[in-house]
């Protein structure tokens, strides 16, 4: 599946993704900020849409004697066979 999107479209999502920091505070000591190099913010409005666009078309790239079961944010290949490569 081809997703085709806006340069605006894709401009937030970027700004949405890249260039994000994080730090760990536990009672009144802190980290230091560290930049996040991958991943979406967990708990976001727009980080399942993201996950299943990333996702979505997974299936098209196994071989088509293979299954594939998609549930969530968790995927599962089967194969069988004499000869599993």
């Amino acid at each position: 599946m081809m997703c085709h999107f806006s340069s605006s479209t894709l401009k937030l999502m970027k700004s949405y993704i890249f260039n994000r920091y994080q730090l760990v505070k536990i009672g009144d000591v802190q980290s230091h900020l560290q930049i996040i190099k991958s991943g979406v913010p967990q708990g976001s409005i727009l980080g399942p849409m993201l996950f299943l666009l990333y996702i979505n078309d997974i299936a098209s790239f196994v071989d088509n004697t293979s299954i594939i079961d998609l549930y969530a944010d968790d995927s599962t290949v089967h194969e069988s066979g004499y000869d599993v490569k």
